[in-house]
């Protein structure tokens, strides 16, 4: 029969132990390497991708923020507000007394402007005024007597001289006498409605001799 092999417990005990050892060490100097201090790394400096027009304001306490510089007059009255209050922060009695007049300047500037604006739209929507529409209707007829090349067409014009022709005040003599002869290039209805008119004029006005002896003429003219 084969011999068995003899089983050496001695050199298992020792071979376990040196096993035991090595992985003590090896705890012993993955500890000491992490208590070493670590290099610092050195932190990037994030570029910064603002561009910067000439004429912007950067500010101060804030890095990397660009404010454009808006003329006063175009901000509404709250966002200066807020701008007065931004700035009074930090500034000297003197300094503070100098940003409020001009301030208020630019406020009264702001407050003309739209005033300004205000009025003209109204005037846009009103209309031209009794003295400037008689004076743009006697321009007209004038035109039509000296340049007739120049002279164009306005039936607001001519409605005006039409209702107006009989005041002496309104229509001065030497233009109702243009006018007569504006009146003979008068067709159609407009012809008949103005004959209508006169008629009515010596009726009603006889009190008048002005306006009779005017109208007397037109019905004379026209008919």
């Amino acid at each position: 029969m084969a011999k068995s092999k003899k089983h050496n417990p001695t050199s298992q005990t020792e071979v376990v132990m040196e096993k035991k050892l090595k992985s003590k060490k090896r705890l012993v100097e993955d500890l000491s390497h992490e208590n070493e201090p670590q290099p610092e790394r050195k932190k990037k400096k994030k570029s910064s991708n603002i561009k910067v027009k000439p004429g912007d304001l950067i500010c101060e306490n804030t890095k990397n923020i660009v404010i454009s510089q808006t003329k006063l007059e175009d901000m509404p009255i709250t966002s200066i507000d807020q701008q007065e209050e931004d700035e009074e922060e930090g500034l000297t009695a003197e300094e503070k007394r100098i940003l409020e007049r001009k301030l208020k300047k630019e406020r009264k500037k702001l407050e003309k402007k739209n005033k300004k604006a205000s009025q003209e739209s109204t005037m846009e929507t009103a209309g031209p005024g009794p003295a400037v529409a008689a004076e743009l209707a006697l321009q007209y007829l004038r035109c039509w007597y000296e340049n007739r090349q120049v002279w164009k067409f306005q039936k607001t014009r001519q409605t005006w001289l039409l209702q107006n022709m009989y005041d002496k005040q309104k229509v001065p003599d030497e233009d109702f006498a243009v006018l007569l002869e504006y009146l003979e290039g008068l067709q159609g209805s407009a012809r008949a409605t103005t004959v209508s008119k006169a008629e009515s004029v010596v009726r009603d006005h006889d009190d008048s001799e002005e306006m009779t002896d005017r109208a007397r003429q037109i019905i004379q003219l026209l008919s």
